[in-house]
């Protein structure tokens, strides 16, 4: 197994120098750098974006006031959580002046926020977003659609069909035109919005490349990572007339330097050692994919690597992975593990990934249900329990099997 870096120095080596180190720059006081920069910082956050929406209404002073309240009780997904009623007795005014500002906001893209609940964040969308919506789906389907959203939405989660088409006097293919509708609907409009977060292209922090029947760990340092230092300040050790002060402070800062470079150094080698432990621990996944993660801890890398749990977890923090099947975070490699009739422990992520290809691969006019899926992962000798299918199906976005299935034509 071969190591390459940018930047290879011995950790014990403590005779190298600043200048022929190749993370040192003399850098010149004339340029600045800004690495804050070089970061994209996403343009506005839910609140920010309603807010310059709400002051470009002519409204008055307490209309204004009562419309930043409301925008501002809003939560991350952009559901209401206050009562119009507190509203009202806040700003001592009627509950039907704070639903007027609240149907304003309501009006405002991306609609559906504002909402006190699902069924009136998805009538919404519905409402407002019609003249879109009609560029793919027929009016009466849209018109079809607010009708089962308003009074039906319990039924058809729950598969009632039948009871819905017959108190509406439709067929299941009309029926199941507007699932399809409500289905591209969005449960949660105000999730797109990061706030105050920064957006950057991922860079691996490490590549691990097969060659032959062996792997290559490569550390990635960008060419821009240097330590810099005003020339004007090592210039003044070659002055005669500097004082001793002055000279302590200039070599105790060189001194500083160097230190924070075997800083640089060492974390470097705790994350190859990581990596090392990844491949004897997780080898099956770098060979055949991510159908072969193998449940793993920090305790069992730490074991593994002779570091303690805590330098792990600090090494890996925000940091990525380019392996033969893609780029990963490093936490991914760790996950909680179910256990098979076989005694071997799987891993939930290798889980995920069999639930979602069972569910890619069933028949669309009858859907897998939970229960039918932990019968087929009990074939393949995986105990798992129906609510943990639930779960899982939930985080990987894929709904109940009642809205996934097809009627026939």
């Amino acid at each position: 197994m071969i190591e390459k870096s940018v930047a290879s120095i011995s950790v014990d080596d403590l005779d190298y120098q600043l200048d022929n180190h190749p993370l040192f720059e003399i850098h010149s006081s004339d340029v600045e750098v800004n690495a804050i920069e070089n970061l994209t910082r996403q343009t506005l956050t839910l609140q920010e974006y309603l807010l310059v929406d709400l002051h470009l209404n002519h409204l008055t002073e307490l209309e204004l006031q009562i419309g930043e309240f409301l925008i501002g009780n809003l939560d991350d997904n952009g559901y209401l959580q206050i009562e119009l009623t507190e509203v009202a007795k806040r700003f001592d005014t009627s509950i039907t002046m704070a639903d007027k500002i609240l149907q304003l906001i309501q009006s405002f893209e991306p609609f559906g926020v504002g909402a006190r609940n699902l069924t009136e964040c998805l009538w919404l969308q519905l409402k407002y977003g019609r003249d879109i919506l009609l560029q793919k789906f027929p009016g009466e389907v849209i018109d079809l659609a607010m009708i089962v959203v308003n009074n039906h939405l319990s039924d058809v989660a729950v598969g009632r069909f039948t009871k819905v088409t017959s108190h509406l006097g439709i067929t299941l293919t009309e029926l199941q035109a507007a699932l399809d509708l409500i289905c591209t609907l969005d449960p949660k409009p105000g999730s797109k919005f990061g706030g105050n977060k920064y957006n950057r292209i991922i860079v691996p922090d490490v590549t691990v490349v097969k060659t032959n029947n062996d792997y290559n760990i490569l550390i990635n340092e960008p060419s821009n990572t240097k330590v810099r230092i005003n020339p004007a300040y090592l210039n003044l050790k070659t002055l005669g007339a500097i004082d001793r002060d002055t000279l302590q402070f200039i070599k105790t800062k060189q001194q500083q330097a160097i230190q924070l470079l075997k800083n640089i150094e060492q974390r470097k080698i705790t994350l190859i050692k990581v990596v090392k432990a990844l491949l004897k621990l997780q080898y099956d996944f770098f060979e055949h994919g991510s159908l072969f993660l193998k449940p793993l801890t920090l305790k069992e890398v730490a074991i593994s690597t002779g570091l303690h749990g805590s330098t792990v977890s600090r090494a890996i923090a925000g940091k990525y992975l380019d392996t033969p099947s893609g780029v990963y975070p490093f936490k991914y490699f760790f996950s909680s593990s179910l256990n098979s009739v076989s005694g071997d422990d799987l891993a939930a992520k290798v889980i995920k990934e069999r639930l979602r290809l069972m569910i890619d691969n069933e028949d669309l006019h009858a859907p897998l249900s939970d229960q039918r899926l932990v019968e087929l992962f009990a074939e393949q000798g995986i105990k798992i329990a129906r609510r943990t299918v639930a779960k899982y199906r939930e985080e990987l976005s894929i709904p109940g099997s009642n809205m996934r299935r097809r009627f026939k034509q």
